[in-house]
């Protein structure tokens, strides 16, 4: 979801942050989400570095996962609950 209006050209170097940089300004021009498919997804960061990159973000701040609820997935006579979850960063532009 962007958060501004403006087109940037596209970044080639995205810093990956795990809080808002104190001493930096800053403008945040999105929020990035991706679904992660199994405890150990690797490509998840990868994903949202690149989305930042073509939305012209100097640096993504990964702020979690987040729950997107369950599904049901059947097993057998059985159903199993699956949750469903999303890797959220914000993506921020330095002024």
């Amino acid at each position: 979801m962007r958060y501004t209006s403006s087109q940037y050209a596209p970044t080639t170097d995205v810093e990956i942050l795990q809080i808002k940089p104190p001493d930096r300004r800053f403008k945040e021009i999105g929020l990035l989400s991706i679904r992660l498919h199994n405890n150990r997804d690797e490509n998840a960061v990868l994903y949202l570095v690149e989305r930042a990159r073509e939305i012209g973000a100097d640096a993504i701040v990964i702020l979690g996962e987040i729950s997107g609820g369950s599904v049901a997935m059947p097993v057998g006579t059985m159903f199993v609950a699956v949750p469903l979850r999303d890797l959220q960063a914000l993506a921020i532009r330095y002024e």
